[in-house]
């Protein structure tokens, strides 16, 4: 599908309007034992505890030494039932990480994904949905939504009522706002600050979990030497093609993690690490398909009316 034909999409999810998009391959934990909600807030970077009923919380699970092991959501339901879920490929990393601090702690993780398939509806009201269907209050990609685990075999029922988000759309929309995918910009040994993770993955004034002293560290007395960066291409002719390599006078070569087209700022953005020196907006940077230019980091998008 060529980039225009997703503009009027783009503008829709934009303005708050209904859309899904299929998550892929998920791993889904129901977790149950009185000491379940406890333990999971001593393992993640959230503050699980305080997580209002309802809701799904991006959360992460960080070695001794502050550097990322997995990615998930805490999901939260309204009679206080606890799921977690997470991308396919950290399923081992996850169940060895759950297991391995159980000591006297009465917590169970059943794991279910087998039945449910994991989509995201974007706008603020939730579709209508009948009592098999489990949903909860997220924003994945920093807008207004919903995250719905579909039962096997009923995710066709969705596709009729609202529009499907294609794969580029969703590149568009989550480079945008500067949200790190696993695979691409987020993986194993990453400090979440390299990833600016701190927006929106930790909470400060939580109590103790793993990891909790390096980044605090971090935070507040420290600094990375790289950083998750977005740029936008200023060339005029011909279309980059991912991925981008990037490159100045005084640093080594450099490549992108991810390449979307913006309709808001009519142009391709690409996002990277860069060094933290040559990180601020205004900064250029040349590749074989022409200048390019370092932007706020989230971009900033004016609101359509």
């Amino acid at each position: 599908m060529k980039a225009f034909q997703l503009q009027p999409l783009y503008e829709t999810i934009r303005r708050g309007g209904k859309a899904w998009y299929p998550l892929g391959p998920r791993v889904l934990w129901r977790v149950t034992g009185k000491d379940g909600l406890r333990y999971l807030h001593g393992q993640l970077t959230r503050d699980i505890l305080n997580q209002p009923p309802g809701t799904a919380c991006y959360a992460l699970a960080l070695t001794p030494k502050g550097k990322l092991e997995a990615e998930c959501t805490v999901c939260r339901g309204i009679a206080g039932e606890l799921w977690v879920e997470a991308p396919w490929e950290l399923k081992e990393v996850l169940q060895k990480r759950w297991e391995k601090f159980l000591v006297a702690d009465e917590v169970l993780f059943e794991e279910c994904s087998l039945a449910w398939s994991l989509i995201h509806c974007f706008g603020s009201e939730p579709p209508v949905l009948s009592s098999n269907f489990l949903c909860w209050e997220s924003r994945r990609l920093g807008l207004p939504g919903w995250d719905l685990w579909v039962p096997v075999g009923e995710l066709e029922k969705l596709s009729v009522d609202l529009p499907q988000v294609p794969e580029p759309l969703w590149e568009t929309l989550r480079s945008e706002m500067g949200i790190g995918r696993w695979g691409k910009e987020l993986g194993p040994d990453l400090l979440p600050q390299e990833a600016r993770l701190e927006r929106y993955a930790i909470d400060f004034r939580k109590g103790c979990y793993v990891g909790q002293e390096v980044v605090s560290r971090l935070a507040y007395v420290g600094r990375v030497h790289r950083v998750l960066s977005l740029l936008a291409w200023q060339g005029e002719e011909g279309e980059p093609s991912e991925p981008v390599h990037f490159a100045r006078e005084d640093t080594t070569p450099l490549k992108s993690t991810s390449l979307a087209y913006s309709f808001a700022l009519n142009r391709f953005i690409a996002l990277a690490f860069l060094p933290v020196i040559h990180s601020e907006p205004g900064t250029r940077y040349h590749s074989p398909y022409g200048p390019w230019q370092v932007i706020e980091f989230p971009a900033q998008l004016q609101p359509f009316p």
